[in-house]
């Protein structure tokens, strides 16, 4: 610490750097403070311990609520609960623990162990709904399109509104890898009229594009652009990458006219 201060001292410039990035600090946190409406005595142990007080807040009210943060944890509790998992089929052997550790193996994306996982809830329980549909999503996320169709269209006519459109969404993905765009359509329109998914209206608009409906993809872009101007404050980081997508989209369209 001795050795960091003297270098402090006998490089001004360098001390004069740390001390506006220390203030730069002190000011984002205490505007964050004030912007999130957390506790206002955070901003007076900012003023009086600095440094400390910065790294404080930091730890206690941003990190603990981060995406890494959340994400960390997130992934202690499946590698736990996939222990737990593994211990109940070895001793009970049940189709729903199985589809629960597909669902697991699904969320990190490990599409072959969670295809194995679904595939042994439905040896059990052939008639199980929510492993057959999550069966036709990992096949489809494998690029094994027509293998996937086979259990989403049961699926979807069994439940058409499964997860809030999640199905019919996976379902307009399917008919597009298949090379089914008309249908691939009409599901996405389906699913937009009742569902507001931003990466959906992209897909959509793109599909529209595809089918030479320019002016149609043209009006979807402009539409989901202004969707995610007015988006709820909470959703915006999700949204705003399909924004800039669509605002691409129509400068290159435009351009291409």
């Amino acid at each position: 610490m001795g050795y960091l201060y003297s270098l402090l001292y006998s490089v001004p410039w360098l001390g004069a750097t740390v001390g506006i990035v220390v203030l730069a600090l002190e000011v984002w946190m205490i505007i964050d403070c004030i912007v999130n409406g957390n506790e206002g005595y955070w901003i007076l142990v900012i003023f009086m311990l600095g440094p400390i007080g910065v790294v404080a807040y930091f730890f206690a009210r941003k990190y603990g609520t981060s995406r890494a943060e959340r994400s960390l944890t997130k992934r202690f509790l499946q590698r736990r609960r996939i222990q737990e998992l593994r211990g109940k089929i070895y001793h009970l052997d049940k189709a729903y623990h199985y589809t629960e550790l597909g669902d697991i193996y699904r969320e990190q994306h490990k599409w072959a162990l969670a295809e194995q996982a679904y595939r042994s809830a439905l040896e059990r329980e052939p008639d199980m709904f929510d492993a057959q549909a999550y069966l036709g999503y990992v096949l489809l996320f494998q690029n094994r399109a027509e293998e996937a169709w086979e259990l989403l269209e049961p699926s979807l006519q069994r439940q058409p509104n499964f997860k809030s459109g999640d199905l019919l969404w996976q379902s307009a993905r399917c008919q597009v890898a298949r090379g089914r765009l008309a249908e691939g359509r009409e599901l996405y329109e389906r699913l937009l009229a009742a569902h507001g998914y931003f990466e959906a209206q992209y897909e959509y608009t793109v599909l529209l594009d595809r089918l030479g409906d320019r002016d149609k993809a043209l009006a979807a872009a402009r539409e989901l652009v202004e969707d995610v101007k007015h988006a709820p404050r909470f959703h915006q980081r999700a949204s705003r990458p399909w924004g800039r997508r669509a605002r691409r989209f129509l400068r290159t369209t435009r351009a291409s006219a």
